[in-house]
């Protein structure tokens, strides 16, 4: 029994004694570099506890509160986003890159809003502004591909197009100007411009896959005519023939109802209707025929 109680003493002191195993450490903090790289992947939701935690860390870092605003708006979560992207704008004082994203992105998140006139109108404000600063020719293209954007949405194609003709303008050498433009025609039901802009868009990116598929979708579309009729032939004695007397005449009636359909035309719709009174069931010829 003391043998018994010495070793259980003896253990418990070893258990003081012996240091405890390492524990795995912490992971490093994430850095900007990181964070971005994940919300690049489409991994929005992973971004956005990091980004906070590097905003949290250095809350007077425009381009830190930049990313957040991103990945809320990437993360559907609208209204952080914009409160977010308004306090980057603001951190960034010296009106450099991170202030006119901050600003494209509180009119983009606007337009996913489906507040589109507004959006539309942020957009105009941002793009009198650059020319002003005169930025890059790039991010005015950026503006105005995005007030085109919004703009189409709200079915407002001509304003879009203008929009487009604007970005292309700017830097000629983008496909994507190009693409829209003949995503609009497309809508609009011009398939020959539609599928001219995305040959053109072709030419500078030839791996565009919305052009590619466009001009796919355009090549199958075809004339196509409907037709849809009756006749009706009554055989009775109370039909007149066309020499005016009673008899065996043959009253026939024939109604067609024509629809035909094709690209870049009005689409036509006929109806057609005749009578007529044969003198006996051979008698095929409308010419011999009493026509009503």
């Amino acid at each position: 029994m003391i043998n018994l109680l010495r070793s259980l003493l003896i253990l418990a002191a070893a258990a003081f004694l012996i240091p405890a195993s390492a524990e795995t450490p912490p992971p490093p903090p994430p850095d900007l570099e990181t964070a971005k790289a994940v919300l690049m992947q489409g991994k929005a939701a992973e971004a956005i506890p990091m980004l906070e935690y590097l905003v949290k860390e250095d809350p007077q870092n425009a381009a830190k509160a930049y990313h957040l605003a991103k990945a809320y708006s990437w993360a559907g979560r609208y209204d952080e986003a914009l409160a977010t992207y308004a306090k980057s704008a603001e951190l960034d004082t010296s009106k450099g890159e991170t202030y006119y994203q901050s600003k494209f992105g509180i009119a983009q998140v606007t337009g996913w809003q489906k507040n589109y006139s507004k959006s539309v109108f942020l957009y105009a404000q941002l793009l009198d502004e650059v020319k002003k600063a005169k930025t890059r020719k790039e991010f005015i293209r950026d503006i105005c591909l995005g007030m085109g954007d919004t703009s189409s949405w709200n079915n407002d194609y001509d304003f879009a197009l203008s929009s487009y003709q604007h970005a292309m303008e700017t830097d000629p050498s983008s496909a994507d100007p190009l693409d829209r433009i003949s995503k609009i025609y497309f809508w609009k039901n011009d398939y020959a411009k539609a599928k001219e802009y995305a040959q053109k868009a072709l030419k500078i990116k030839p791996d565009l896959e919305d052009s590619i598929n466009r001009i796919k979708d355009i090549d199958l579309i075809k004339q196509y005519i409907i037709s849809l009729g009756s006749t009706t032939t009554i055989h009775s004695a109370k039909n007149t023939k066309p020499d005016g007397t009673k008899g065996d005449g043959i009253k026939t009636e024939e109604v067609l109802l024509n629809f035909t359909w094709q690209p870049d035309n009005d689409t036509t719709l006929r109806l057609f209707s005749t009578t007529y009174i044969q003198n006996s069931i051979e008698t095929t010829d409308l010419n011999k025929a009493g026509r009503v």
